[in-house]
């Protein structure tokens, strides 16, 4: 006893070719139906088409005059520009090691003034200098 009808297995051998249904559904479609395949398809492409147009024209442009004049823009002015001193950060002092006959390791932390800016935490720097600070993500305390 069944409970339902049985669906015939699908055999690979009774089928017809992908391409041969294709072309029989295609042929069943009548000038009509051909006619609305056809306007379907020039609709997407023509549709692509102009997405693809709209990405160009709003691409930045990439003119060398206008870079030049970006880069002018960004520029900085002459003069000297302060920073926080990078190996101390601003605090003046650093911990060096000091040899130490009590020390379990024989070095022990010791407070010196930082050679860098000689203990004020603080480092001018010329525009260009300072160009590269920026670049490199550091922030100016003073500016000229």
């Amino acid at each position: 006893m069944t409970d339902g009808p049985q669906k015939p297995a699908d055999d690979a051998e009774t089928r017809p070719p992908l391409r041969r249904r294709i072309t029989a559904r295609w042929d069943r479609l009548g000038p009509v139906g051909r006619a609305a395949v056809a306007v379907g398809a020039m609709a997407a492409l023509a549709g692509g088409i102009a997405v693809l147009a709209r990405a160009r024209s709003s691409a930045p442009d990439t003119d060398v005059d206008d870079f030049e004049a970006w880069a002018d823009e960004l520029a900085l002015e002459p003069g000297e520009y302060v920073f926080d001193c990078l190996e101390c950060d601003g605090e003046g002092s650093i911990q060096v090691g000091q040899e130490d006959d009590e020390a379990p390791d024989g070095y022990s932390l010791v407070w010196d003034t930082c050679e860098d800016c000689h203990g004020e935490g603080t480092m001018s720097y010329d525009e260009n200098e300072a160009a590269e600070a920026i670049d490199c993500g550091r922030t100016p305390l003073k500016r000229p």
